[in-house]
């Protein structure tokens, strides 16, 4: 019969392709599984923070507003992610609220990987 280790530390990570916390972890992760190899098993489940882009406009979140917190972000931590709009990019931002779930479909997040 065959040796079948378990792994010893077994981390279920739940992201949102569009949260720039979670990019800025990813670093961290691929240290840790060089570090711990077999040892360690980290399944990445993906989740969306909304149904469609009219949650956020619902709620007063708009384009601008995710531009003007994405230069925040990279203003006070260094991290780019800055969006185009964010820079000066022309045309202006787009009128439709931010939204990213179809980053969070198993095709689309498979062929990313």
């Amino acid at each position: 019969m065959p040796d079948v280790r378990m792994p010893d530390v077994r981390i279920t990570e739940f992201t949102d392709a569009g949260c720039p916390w979670a990019f800025s972890a990813e670093p961290f992760r691929l240290r840790l599984d060089w570090l711990y190899g077999e040892h360690l098993e980290w399944p990445t489940r993906m989740v969306g923070l909304s149904e469609s882009p009219q949650d956020y406009l619902d709620k007063g979140f708009t384009t601008e507003k995710q531009a003007s917190a994405f230069m925040t972000i990279a203003k006070d931590h260094g991290m780019r992610s800055t969006p185009r709009c964010a820079r000066g990019w022309r045309p202006p931002c787009p009128p439709a609220a931010p939204w990213w779930p179809p980053a969070c479909t198993p095709p689309t997040a498979s062929a990313r990987c």
